[in-house]
Parts: structure tokens; sequence; C-alpha cells
């Protein structure tokens, strides 16, 4: 009786915080002056409307007018607004939102199956800045984050035989709704590739066989895909990508790094000089985190929760992920490295670590831990809502 209240007061709170989520993102999406829609955004919803229209896969190209193949980017993402939009028979807008925000929920009933006991805890990385700016925004990275965690979920788990090809399926499914929802999502292939070299060195050369066929139907529908986007639009993602000019190798890894420590960064980013906000919070952070390293007795402890599968897979994962999108960014010089090309790493990351906590056992000032890092991500939440537009509202209101 005890473990079914502790699952079931875990489940309200795991439901309350999606619910302060999901008021949250349509509060700023409300007072923001953008609605979170950015040039980006515009072309999704523009093939979502082409689509709506019956037009199919065409858009307006920026400076001709001339009626151009959608390839810039993959179509999946608009495919899931337009779905939705007819579905809910909400505005465009209105359903690239709901896209994510199915999606959000998406993320906590798979965390629910991960940890029932501290999902919340591990949900809780949501309301991180970075987070919060994804999911607010009409961008694709919104399922693609999900596609990568329900991946390491799939590989974290060895499936039993008898629904090892149903595991195998999942997996060929989820690696082509990432390629589908951006071209990123083909490094998932790769996890694939070595997946089955592991399993290979492991003795099991059926399930090794499976996934190499996979791996290569991935990579046929691939060539496929970008096949296609050459043939009717004359390039293959869009426009020639590998630009000529590139910042110097010093420059390049000052962007990266910066970009990198910002991830680390939960509650603020660092936009410029003289933000106090960013000191407060960032201090306030290094601080948590050295009392946390202190309450938690065994530091060993730590060490052996972290090499539990599915935080090993969250790692693996996060930083293919990562190594593709440098290698992506070393050839092509698109926007740089920031928070929206690196949240469905720093994501993996967090959930990776915040798993190891709550899988430790609750003795000592452990569970204390596990409750205080839920009310730090919180904390997040509060401090990053509209606070200008809250202020100013407020001061309205009393004068």
């Amino acid at each position: 009786m005890r473990k079914l209240a502790s699952i079931l007061s875990a489940d309200i709170l795991l439901l309350t915080l999606f619910v302060a989520l999901v008021g949250v993102h349509v509060f700023r999406i409300n007072v923001e002056a953008t609605g979170y829609i950015t040039p980006d955004s515009q072309f999704y919803l523009e093939l979502a409307n082409s689509l709506q229209q019956g037009k199919g896969f065409y858009i307006k190209h920026p400076k001709t007018n001339s009626q151009v193949f959608f390839s810039t980017w993959p179509v999946g993402y608009p495919i899931l607004i337009y779905l939705l939009s007819q579905l809910s028979t909400a505005s465009l807008f209105w359903a690239s939102k709901l896209v994510n925000f199915l999606f959000l929920g998406l993320n906590f009933l798979l965390l629910r199956q991960i940890s029932k006991k501290y999902s919340f805890v591990l949900a809780s990385v949501f309301c991180s800045y970075t987070l919060l700016e994804i999911y607010s925004s009409t961008w694709s990275e919104a399922p693609f984050i999900t596609g990568l965690l329900f991946l390491t979920y799939l590989i974290c788990k060895p499936p039993l035989p008898e629904k090892e090809n149903k595991t195998i399926l999942l997996l060929f499914l989820t690696c082509l709704f990432l390629f589908l929802i951006r071209y990123v999502g083909v490094f998932s292939f790769g996890a694939i590739a070595l997946l089955a070299v592991y399993n290979y060195y492991q003795n099991r050369t059926a399930t090794a066989f499976k996934l190499t066929i996979v791996f290569f139907v991935l990579c046929v529908l691939m060539l496929a895909y970008l096949s296609m986007n050459n043939y009717l639009s004359g390039h293959y993602t869009g426009f020639n990508r590998l630009a000529a000019e590139h910042e110097s190798a010093g420059e390049f890894l000052l962007m990266l790094g910066e970009a990198l420590l910002n991830e680390i960064l939960i509650i603020r980013k660092y936009r410029a000089p003289g933000d106090t906000l960013f000191m407060l919070t960032t201090l306030f952070q290094a601080a948590a985190i050295i009392y946390f390293l202190i309450k938690i007795d065994d530091k060993q402890d730590i060490k052996k929760h972290v090499q539990n599968s599915f935080s090993i897979s969250c790692i693996a994962i996060g930083s293919l992920y990562l190594a593709a999108i440098i290698a992506l960014r070393l050839i092509s010089r698109f926007d740089d490295l920031d928070y929206r090309f690196l949240s469905p790493f720093s994501t993996l990351i967090f959930v990776s670590l915040l798993y190891a906590l709550v899988k430790m056992p609750d003795k000592g000032k452990i569970r204390t831990v596990k409750l205080l890092c839920f009310a730090f991500f919180l904390l997040s939440l509060f401090v990053n809502l509209p606070k200008q537009y809250i202020l100013n509202k407020l001061t309205g209101y009393f004068s």
C-alpha cells in the first residue's frame, strides 16, 4: 500500500508539473510579441498551410515568389502541424504549439515508464531555460527530443526473445522519424550500426543481422528521399550547404565552448556583460551543485548509478548527436551553435544524471537531494516567467 501511495503521489506531481508547464508555455506565447515564431517557423507554417490548401509540398521562394519544393528541412514537422490542425480545427499557429505540448506529454509518459516513483524529478528538466524556449517555439526540436529519448529507451533494455522483432521494428521507425524531423537525425542510423556490431560481438548474430538489415533499409530510404529532393528542387537539402567560408579553428572552438557552457547553465544563459541575473543564477547553480555533492554521503554510489544502462544510453546517444552536429557545422556554415542546436544533447545528459540520482536508494539525505533537484528546476520555471510583463501588469494594477 505504501508503494502504491508513493506512485500515486508521484503521478499527481507529474501531472501537476505537466499542466503547469503547458500553462507557462501558453502564457509565454501570448505575451511574447512574436509568439515565438522565427523565420524557420514561418517556413514550417507555410508548408503546413500549403498542405491545408491542397497545394502539396511546395512553398513560395523567398526571393522570386515562384513555387519551389520544400526541401530545406524534412517534411515531418510541418506534416505534424497540418495533421493536428485538421484533427483539432485549431489554427496552424496554435496547432504548431499543440504539437509541442503533445510531445512534451509523451516525454512525461516515457519518463514515468522509466521511473514511476521519481518521474516528476526526471520531467523537471523541461523547466530549464533551454527547453522552455524550445517548447514555446515552433521548431522541430520538440518532437526530435522525444524521438531521441525513445531511442535511448529502446536501446537500454535488451528485449526478450519473443519481443525482439517488435523492438527492432520500433528502432527502425524511431530512426526514420528522427530523419524525417531533422536531417541530422541520420546520425541515429549510426547508432543502429553500432548496436549491430555490439550484438555481433555478444554472439547474438541473428539480432546483429536484423539490425544490419534495418541499417541498410534506412540508408536506402534516406538516399531515396534526398534524391527526390534533388530531382524536385535541384538540391539534396534545399540549397548548397557546403559554404566556402568558415571561421578560424580558434573562433569555432570559442563558439563551441560558449555554447556548451551555456547548456550547463539551467536557469539563464549568458547574454551580455553586466547581466546581474545571469551572475546570480550561475553562482546559485554552482552553490547548489556543491551542496548536492556534500549531501551525498557515498561518492562511489554516484559513479555506480551513472553506469546504469539508461544513463549510459543517454550519454552515448547524446554524444553521437553532438559529434554529428559539430561535424555538420564544420562543413556547412549554418547558424552559430546555440541552445537550439545543442538542446537535444544537453537534455539527454541532464536526464542521464537525474536518472542516476533517482536510482540511488533513499538512504541518508539522498531523498532530500532528489527533492531539492526538483525544487531547483521549479525555480528555473519561475525565474523564466515573463517578468517584465508581470511587473508592468502589477504596476498598472496598483497605480
